[in-house]
């Protein structure tokens, strides 16, 4: 587009975003990591923090809450973290915790409400497969080149036959939804298919509207209904999957970066990661450099003020005295 008379790209700028984003999130992840280690390990840490704890207060919430964002690899939808983001996050709360005593203090901490996601599958002609689809985490890598690690999948099992509802990328690079009894080799025809959605559903999330009937199953097509409920007070607030894996394919990467850029919940691009770090890296050693330079030329400033500042010298010894 033209912006004041000046030509902009504008995917370049929204990538430009993205990256600054992630930046942000990262560096800010890796100090509260550090800040919460500190503080649950040294009583002078906790003494200081305590004493400006208003410099922090706003902490634990947004840490709580980006643990479970796209950019460190969490699943907003499903509510979804690394059992490492999970253990950070108790841990900056448990700091938060130390440092404010007062239960009414310690009950305005809006700490994210973390809810079970399911899917009613209703009205499908094939009655087997109606019924409430437990969330069921994400395929491992190397499952098949039909699916990534990223999107999640529900399943129910109903008379021994387990149905999974779950995207699957086929022929035309496009995706697709399934309702589906997986094969060893999920997304293959290999699978009996029930349903499917259009084509071309890059959605992280399965579309409510939309199915067809495929030929092993019965008109009509269900309806699909997604809800969300909190979880019992029994369950481990860190029992979280982790979204992503270390080794995943590039084109599952390439493929996630798209998905990002639409506002979805896939892990940033790898490629993306390195420039960061990378980007990263080379400013930090700038705001380095200017820190020293700084600070020489107060040391410098401060021999002129005060007068000698080696303490093995007889000038610096009467300068003392004096």
């Amino acid at each position: 587009g033209n912006i004041g008379g000046s030509n902009v790209n504008i995917p370049y700028l929204q990538e430009e975003r993205c990256i600054a984003r992630a930046i942000y999130i990262h560096a800010v992840y890796h100090i509260a990591k550090l800040f919460g280690q500190l503080v649950n390990r040294h009583e002078l840490v906790r003494g200081l923090l305590w004493k400006h704890n208003e410099h922090w207060a706003w902490l634990p919430e947004w840490i709580d809450q980006h643990t479970y964002d796209a950019d460190l690899h969490g699943n907003p939808d499903v509510f979804t973290r690394s059992v490492a983001k999970g253990k950070t996050a108790r841990l900056i709360a448990d700091a938060y915790y130390a440092c404010h005593c007062d239960v009414r203090v310690q009950s305005q901490l809006g700490l994210q409400s973390v809810l079970c996601v399911k899917v009613i599958i209703e009205g499908a002609g094939s009655v087997s497969v109606n019924g409430t689809y437990e969330f069921d985490g994400y395929f491992e890598p190397g499952a098949s080149d039909q699916v990534d690690t990223v999107t999640p999948k529900w399943c129910k099992v109903t008379d021994g036959v387990r149905f999974t509802l779950y995207r699957c990328r086929v022929k035309d690079r496009n995706f697709t939804w399934y309702i589906s009894n997986l094969s060893n080799k999920p997304g293959t025809n290999r699978d009996v298919d029930y349903y499917s959605s259009q084509k071309n559903q890059p959605n992280p999330m399965p579309p409510l509207v939309g199915w067809t009937v495929c030929k092993k199953a019965l008109k009509p097509a269900p309806r699909i209904q997604i809800v969300r409920n909190r979880m019992n007070p029994t369950d481990d607030p860190l029992k979280f999957m982790k979204t992503s894996k270390e080794n995943d394919s590039e084109a599952v990467t390439k493929e996630a970066l798209g998905r990002q850029q639409l506002g979805s919940v896939s892990p940033p691009p790898r490629s993306a990661s390195v420039q960061l770090s990378s980007e990263a890296n080379r400013q930090s050693g700038q705001i380095q450099q200017r820190q020293r330079q700084m600070l020489n030329m107060q040391i410098r400033q401060n021999s002129r003020d005060t007068g000698p500042s080696s303490p093995d010298s007889p000038a610096f010894q009467r300068h003392l005295r004096g």
